[in-house]
């Protein structure tokens, strides 16, 4: 009896040792600030960067627009973990919070993490950041122009994946571009009008 009691002990520890670690909510790891100002981030997703903006520059007390993203981050729940290996095809949201970088919101499609302070949390219940309703203020760089991502169709913001996905010698070879990306101020083509 003695010593299944004392395997069962060992058993224990070990699996205490190398097993998951217990889950914490994020609000463990971040906390936002009281009161909450402006949120402001950047969306990384196919090769384009896009730029999101929640709430007013100066503080308000009636604008509510940043509860969704406050609720949305206090309700996941995470485990430490140590940080993957990078992968194609990820979507990363950067949230700035009142002017600090915040932390990190990384979505693999069948797993998610939280990077704060470069330390990494695999997201346990995982769900898309809401800032689907900000697009407007969504802003796209191409060759050192900004352009609301609203006012882009979407075959300019496909063809923009493509073009960010590109080498820079391969990116060289590229002799027009999307009309609605052309302007007279320093992008040269060769025929404004024409896609891929």
């Amino acid at each position: 009896m003695k010593k299944l009691a004392a395997l069962s002990f060992v058993s224990i520890c070990i699996l205490g040792l190398v097993g998951c670690r217990k889950t914490i909510r994020a609000s463990d790891v971040y906390a936002f600030p009281e009161p909450t100002t402006q949120i402001t981030g950047l969306f990384y997703s196919q090769g384009i960067e896009s730029n999101f903006t929640i709430g007013p520059e100066g503080y308000d007390p009636d604008d509510l627009s940043m509860m969704p993203v406050i609720e949305w981050f206090y309700g996941l729940e995470l485990r430490e973990c140590e940080g993957p290996e990078p992968v194609d095809g990820n979507e990363s949201y950067s949230f700035i919070v009142d002017g600090q970088p915040a932390f990190t919101y990384d979505d693999r499609g069948s797993e998610a993490f939280i990077i704060v302070d470069d330390r990494w949390y695999e997201v346990e219940n995982p769900s898309n950041p809401p800032i689907e309703g900000n697009t407007e203020n969504e802003v796209i760089e191409f060759h050192g122009q900004s352009f609301n991502k609203s006012d882009l169709t979407e075959e300019t913001l496909e063809w923009l994946g493509w073009y960010n996905s590109l080498s820079p010698e391969e990116r060289l070879a590229i002799r027009s571009i999307p009309a609605d990306l052309y302007t007279d101020d320093g992008v040269e083509t060769l025929d404004p009008d024409a896609e891929q």
